[in-house]
């Protein structure tokens, strides 16, 4: 009876015919680069009388997750912020932050939006992060530049402001419509299979496992990952922590480089 299976799983992966998996597109990244003007502000800001205390040179980049698809009936386009990693000079040291947030473009009011979540990483873990927020403000119409405050009170008296001059890097990033060499070892497996590929630069990953109707039997990854070999165990169990059955799965790879679908199957 267990030849029987394994005969069964592997004609499975030679003649596979299942309804699609439903089509997945992986966000487009935006690399931006901090512009030498950007500042780290913190002191006294309007209407109190005392000066900017300190006003200190920024470096670093971060990166933008979002849509090419502009949708006509709303007008918001949204962006995820993600590897925000920045360096404040302050002239006896240098400060490193660390964040994430979100970015918004209403192009039919022509303002867009900044939040961050900082937190400095010098030395690590991460510090407890500040939300800075620059409110919705006038927007120029064009993504090549992000120019734009962000503070902790929105510029009020004693404050943390952050200037960001950032420009649209259209180099050091991969061809998003490539596809990536993966593939499982041991396939078929019982136990347990690692999904290996390589990214070629750092990057966000989302690798997903599915069953042939579609449906999302378990999560292997979802974040940004360094440049280099990624190896992912999966034990065979769903989110639930219950043994997947025997049978033919789909592991979907989304990453910045390229896209990858591998077949695996489980045996008892």
């Amino acid at each position: 009876m267990r030849s029987l299976s394994h005969a069964l799983v592997f004609a499975g992966l030679a003649t596979l015919v299942a309804a699609p998996l439903a089509a997945q597109t992986f966000p487009p990244t935006y690399l931006y680069h901090l512009d030498d003007d950007s500042r780290f502000e913190w002191g006294c800001f309007a209407p109190c009388v005392c000066p900017v205390l300190n006003s200190d040179a920024m470096a670093g980049s971060m990166m933008l997750w979002g849509s090419d698809v502009i949708d006509p009936g709303n007008p918001v386009r949204g962006f995820a912020v993600r590897d925000l990693r920045w360096k404040v000079f302050t002239g006896s040291q240098t400060v490193f932050f660390v964040g994430s947030g979100s970015y918004e473009i209403d192009q039919s009011a022509n303002l867009h939006r900044l939040e961050l979540d900082l937190g400095t990483n010098d030395p690590p873990p991460v510090t407890p992060s500040q939300h800075f927020s620059s409110g919705w403000v006038p927007y120029t119409g064009t993504m090549d530049n992000i120019d734009i405050d962000i503070s902790v009170h929105g510029e009020f008296c004693r404050d943390t402001v952050v200037r960001v001059r950032s420009t649209l890097r259209t180099t050091d990033i991969p061809d998003r419509n490539s596809t990536l060499a993966a593939s499982a070892r041991p396939n078929p497996f019982g136990a347990a299979t690692d999904v290996v590929f390589s990214l070629p630069v750092a990057g966000p990953v989302d690798v997903r496992v599915h069953d042939l109707a579609g449906r999302q039997v378990a999560l292997l990854a979802s974040g940004w990952r360094a440049a280099g070999p990624v190896t992912l165990s999966w034990d065979g169990r769903g989110s639930e922590g219950r043994v997947a059955p025997a049978g033919i799965y789909l592991v979907r790879i989304a990453s910045a480089a390229g896209e990858a679908t591998l077949r695996i199957a489980r045996v008892p």
